[in-house]
């Protein structure tokens, strides 16, 4: 988690000053890449989201229900919601629009602080339920192993936003976990062939 912490915040900007040649005659300086790279929007985006319900523009659950049917397209749904970076982007009149939507932001453009309170606590609750499964199916294997294999990376994808970039693999990914599960419930790993009898 400390690799993890020590590459977001320090190893990446680094290499992304370098990315292209010529980039860091563009660059002031080492902190002022996270003020004005747009890589690193996620705190002004929560901002902007924050502003966004202040002045009164929030439209209850809009943004989620674009998110959860992201798979109806534009041409019968004229009206679909856009991403949520964009929106804000619009709101804010960047001239630029490929922005993140971190989940606090989703949380305050779809029904404000209380929302904010609401998801978070629904996620907490949601994840320490996984973890709880997830924990002793490492060692017995199952279907919980691999959850707990691929939701933790997938989070940084969901925490970063926009959800509706990321609903699509995840509901993937939840649609695949529920057809190998299958009707057995109970999945916490192999048979225990230990027990069965000799003939």
């Amino acid at each position: 988690m400390l690799a993890g912490i020590v590459g977001f915040l320090a190893i990446f900007p680094i290499a992304d000053a370098f990315r292209t040649e010529g980039s860091t005659a563009t660059r002031a300086g080492f902190f002022e890449e996270y003020l004005s790279n747009p890589d690193y929007d996620a705190f002004w985006q929560i901002a902007n989201s924050l502003s966004y319900w202040i002045d009164g523009l929030v439209v209850p659950f809009r943004q989620a229900l674009g998110s959860l049917l992201f798979f109806v397209p534009r041409a019968i749904w004229a009206d679909k919601p856009t991403d949520t970076g964009i929106l804000l982007a619009d709101y804010r009149g960047y001239s630029f629009d490929n922005l993140s939507a971190p989940m606090w932001a989703e949380a305050l453009v779809n029904g404000g602080l209380i929302a904010v309170v609401i998801v978070f606590i629904a996620l907490g609750v949601g994840l320490r339920a996984m973890d709880t499964r997830t924990i002793p199916a490492f060692a017995t294997g199952g279907t919980w192993a691999i959850v707990g294999a691929i939701l933790p990376v997938y989070m940084t994808i969901l925490l970063r936003g926009s959800l509706l970039q990321a609903t699509g693999a995840l509901m993937i990914t939840i649609f695949s976990v529920i057809l190998i599960t299958g009707r057995n419930t109970d999945d916490v790993g192999p048979p225990d062939y230990s027990r069965s009898s000799s003939l």
